[in-house]
């Protein structure tokens, strides 16, 4: 929120904007639900089940499904996991290798890995390298080493949305609607935690003509309120009455419902998409 809307978000040591604003992203996505179901709803209907691929050439073919069916690249994982990464990071950083074999390969790269781009003065888009800062492991905990190398710009394919025409970056779909994720949750909890208290039941004792010795002595014997089902046994100097205060949950739902349709239009999906269908009619 400190952070110059003019200037790209910056990167380096330390935690800076991009850094900080994906780590509240990937927490959105991962733990709220009207943010994570936003991003797979945009997939499913983008990719579906999945690519299908004609071919006019056997031999174009037969190079493609080669590269398709290699198990280091898993296309047709990829067509989905890395629809989800770019609306969640707001850019896909791909890079392009060669095996053992010859065969080319795919490996996807962390965008907070990407310290910077570097580029042709002047022009944003003559991408020259990519300088990236990465921790290299092999599953084993411990065991990794941090290596940083500038890659050529043609060894990395970069897909980024959100962005200005006059930036190089990607932002995520999240972004924007990460203050009303955040609005939203705070609403439902505090109504959760006020129907639950409200509908606590209290109880108002009146003892008729009481001394303040009479009324502590009271105090202490009822410290612990009767059970449920259990019977409160008194003369007709003590009166018991039960006092509720409603939660009036219905006055406020319209209250709640806006916040949602902040979130809901910031990432461009109707509202019967995010577990409302109130509003919904044939159109939809």
């Amino acid at each position: 929120p400190t952070a110059d809307p003019l200037r790209e978000w910056d990167y380096g040591y330390g935690i800076s904007t991009r850094q900080e604003i994906l780590r509240r992203c990937h927490m959105a996505h991962e733990r709220n639900p009207l943010a994570n179901t936003a991003v797979q709803l945009t997939t499913r209907f983008a990719v579906g089940k999945g690519l299908t691929i004609s071919y006019a050439n056997s031999k174009i073919e037969e190079i493609l499904d080669a590269f398709r069916k290699n198990p280091d690249n898993d296309v047709e994982g990829f067509e989905k996991t890395l629809l989800n990464d770019l609306q969640v990071d707001g850019e896909v950083f791909i890079r392009f290798r060669q095996n053992e074999d010859g065969d080319t390969i795919i490996i996807p790269l962390k965008p907070w890995e990407i310290w910077w781009i570097e580029h042709e003065r002047g022009m944003a888009r003559r991408l020259q390298s990519f300088h990236i800062v990465q921790y290299m492991d092999n599953g084993k905990p411990g065991d990794f080493e941090q290596v940083t190398e500038d890659v050529p710009a043609d060894e990395i394919l970069h897909v980024a949305i959100n962005r200005a025409s006059y930036e190089v970056r990607g932002r995520s779909e999240l972004f924007r609607i990460l203050p009303w994720l955040s609005a939203y949750k705070s609403w439902l909890e505090n109504r959760a935690r006020q129907n639950h208290w409200r509908d606590a039941l209290l109880w108002d004792v009146t003892i008729e003509g009481a001394t303040p010795g009479q009324v502590a002595t009271k105090r202490a014997q009822y410290k612990q309120p009767p059970a449920p089902g259990s019977l409160a046994i008194h003369n007709e100097k003590e009166k018991w009455q039960p006092l509720v205060n409603k939660s009036s949950a219905g006055d406020v739902a319209e209250d709640g419902r806006q916040i949602k349709l902040m979130a809901a239009v910031g990432v461009q999906l109707p509202e019967y998409m995010l577990s409302d269908g109130e509003n919904s009619n044939l159109a939809s």
